[in-house]
């Protein structure tokens, strides 16, 4: 049984609204748009709506404390990530008929249909304000999907902030841009420190190596709600 029944509503978070009313005309979405992130949590609970579709550009933007208690509130919907382009086009960086899918049949409480993998990665992470990555810090993936990772780390992670990560054993070693969706600090019992990140930025090629399966190890803990990065 469908969590939600046709029509299906989607929010929408762009400073630029009017693109995004354009592009999703005849993909069987309901869009409600909200050019702020204090307006939509602010309208949140009262609306019934079963995706996100964010504009990194203005998710980038906001302060962290908003960035944090929007994909607190949040956290169990399908996201579609899009940017709007210099000639005022839409564009989504995630599949399109993908999130549909979520947003029609699956249920907060169901499983991912993006698969993870357990692994052992070397990352060397640095802050969002530097892109070049001149001051990294070391750390490890221990599980990972083509929508992000959970990366295992011993120093204090802000949730909500962005980040810039260099996964060593990938074949293309491009900075992927990533935001902290959670984090677990040192000290709490039988849980390891680190940080789940949602990838904002990846090249294809990454994602397709990354959807092959090579060199990981499937995790046999797979199956947890599409919300939770990696």
């Amino acid at each position: 049984m469908d969590c939600v029944e046709e029509p299906v509503n989607v929010l929408v978070l762009s400073e630029s609204l009017k693109p995004y009313d354009e592009a999703l005309l005849g993909v069987g979405l309901n869009s409600r748009g909200f050019s702020k992130i204090g307006e939509l949590v602010e309208c949140l609970p009262a609306l019934v709506c079963a995706g996100l579709i964010l504009d990194i550009p203005s998710v980038m933007k906001a302060e962290s404390a908003e960035r944090d208690r929007l994909f607190k509130l949040t956290q169990s919907l399908p996201i579609l990530r899009a940017r709007v382009e210099r000639n005022g086009r839409a564009v989504f960086l995630d599949d399109v008929d993908h999130f549909i899918h979520n947003c029609k049949n699956v249920c907060p409480s169901r499983m991912r249909t993006v698969r993870r993998y357990s692994t052992r990665l070397n990352v060397l992470i640095s802050r969002e304000d530097d892109p070049a990555m001149t001051k990294t810090r070391p750390a490890n993936i221990l599980n990972i999907s083509s929508k992000g990772c959970y990366v295992h780390t011993l120093d204090p992670v802000e949730s909500s902030a962005f980040i810039y990560l260099k996964i060593l054993e990938l074949a293309n070693t491009t900075p992927i841009f990533g935001l902290i969706r959670w984090s677990k600090p040192w000290g709490e019992k039988h849980v390891l420190p680190g940080m789940g990140v949602a990838f904002l930025d990846i090249t294809d090629e990454q994602v397709r190596e990354i959807e092959s399966g090579a060199h990981f190890i499937p995790d046999p803990l797979e199956g947890r709600s599409e919300s939770s990065p990696g």
